[in-house]
């Protein structure tokens, strides 16, 4: 099964997407806000769905912490950068 990362501050809108792609195979993860987000994402999934405007940061801020992190890690353990197995979608 893929997983999923949903970062999304609107509890109508992040519930109806978490069904919807529940109910297509995904297992997803609901995150409400950047914080949780950031605290999320140190799990392992396939895909994050990244809403941009959230209430104690955005989106793109996210996915830019994240990668430096990875790149951080990715270094230290084999000595140089690698691309990104992850990917990352942003919405409005």
């Amino acid at each position: 099964m893929n997983s999923l990362l949903l970062v999304e501050d609107d509890p109508a809108i992040g519930q109806e997407t978490v069904d919807f792609l529940t109910k297509h195979g995904f297992d997803v993860g609901l995150a409400r806000n950047f914080a949780e987000g950031q605290a999320a994402a140190r799990q392992s999934y396939d895909l994050a769905i990244l809403d941009l405007n959230l209430p104690d940061g955005n989106g793109f801020d996210l996915y830019l912490a994240e990668e430096m992190i990875k790149d951080a890690d990715t270094r230290r353990s084999e000595g140089s950068a690698s691309s990104s197995s992850r990917s990352f979608v942003g919405f409005g």
